[in-house]
């Protein structure tokens, strides 16, 4: 069989010949809806037959990885929750290797892209997420591959990170000639780098080793990716696509991730009331502790943003202008948490 690296991913009769030809299936139409070359290449493809569509993904990580991914998505289905159903090949595989490039393919999931703008969709998501972590029961598998565990001590993290903050404002004073970039960059530190200060201590309250234990005990598990281009609804149903980056890993994560995206956001920056309804709806399916919502909270305010653009800046990864939007957006946004940590605060302890 050709190799696919001799072949575009956009050669759509190399597709249908040497990989859609492995299904049992009458293929009409084969559109391409993405195609990312990088060092993480993939690509996706809509597959129209006479009665169904079918989503074709190209991946870009190890057979065991794949494997995980399979089988978490087969697991989650077997729980009731809402996924893609992987069509396995006319030799009852999972998904087929074309000189060691592996392809998948599941059913195509349609409808209404998930809002945050909408207050329903906001609950339906969370409510949707509780109980994709409850239904963690049974999960057996362990991943043969160690990219799929993800236990990190989040303290641990951020006092590193912190660290490295001090050290780029040192060295953007002694290494570097002041520039344009430097004004809003030097403000949003002033301003987030206290408050990574008030994340670590957060997180010393919190004995988030036995967090971590718990989650490894129970086998948990996260999507690590659970934001709206990947959440479809259908009337009160959820639907879950893209498992690439699901890890073992505790579920905190998910939910803070989740408020994380919510809270960056122009529309909703910061504004309790929201998280507060992201947060409660979880809770009332899948019980929080006052621990584990401090832990959210630090999550949520560390500068992770800040840090990531400052490494960025540091490696000369963009031209100014980039780097000028991004720290003066980084600074403004920044000014709503302190309100945002005083309502947190209060309410939940």
């Amino acid at each position: 069989m050709s190799a696919i690296k001799n072949h575009s991913l956009s050669d759509l009769d190399f597709v249908t010949n040497n990989i859609l030809s492995h299904y049992d299936i009458e293929v009409k139409n084969v559109e391409i809806i993405k195609i990312k070359s990088s060092d993480k290449e993939r690509a996706i493809y809509r597959v129209s037959t006479p009665h169904l569509d079918y989503c074709l993904k190209k991946v870009y990580y190890s057979v065991h990885d794949l494997e995980f991914v399979v089988y978490l998505m087969q697991y989650l289905k077997t729980k009731g929750l809402h996924v893609p159903e992987i069509i396995f090949t006319k030799q009852q595989e999972a998904f087929v290797s074309n000189n060691h490039v592996l392809f998948f393919l599941m059913t195509w999931i349609d409808g209404n892209r998930c809002s945050y703008d909408r207050k329903n969709d906001l609950k339906l998501i969370s409510q949707n997420l509780a109980e994709f972590h409850l239904r963690a029961d049974g999960f057996d598998y362990l991943p043969r591959t160690k990219s799929r565990y993800n236990y990190v001590n989040w303290q641990i993290d951020f006092i590193n990170k912190t660290s490295k903050l001090l050290k780029f404002k040192n060295q953007i004073y002694n290494d570097y000639q002041f520039n344009t970039v430097h004004e809003p960059l030097l403000a949003a530190l002033s301003l987030e780098y206290p408050i990574a200060h008030q994340s670590i201590n957060l997180l010393s309250q919190v004995d988030f080793q036995k967090l971590l234990k718990k989650a490894v005990v129970e086998n948990r598990y996260c999507h690590l990716d659970y934001v709206n281009k990947n959440l479809y609804i259908h009337g009160e149903k959820v639907y879950m696509i893209d498992f690439d980056r699901s890890k073992l890993d505790i579920p905190l994560h998910d939910v803070s991730n989740l408020l994380r995206r919510v809270m960056h956001r122009s529309n909703t920056n910061w504004d309790f009331s929201i998280a507060k309804h992201i947060l409660d709806t979880y809770d009332q399916h899948n019980p929080l502790s006052k621990e584990e919502k401090k832990a959210i909270l630090a999550f949520l305010i560390f500068p992770e943003k800040l840090y990531k653009e400052i490494r960025r800046f540091i490696r000369q990864d963009g031209d100014e202008a980039y780097f000028l939007e991004k720290f003066q957006k980084i600074e403004s946004r920044s000014r709503g948490k302190d309100k945002f940590i005083h309502e947190y605060t209060n309410f939940y302890f």
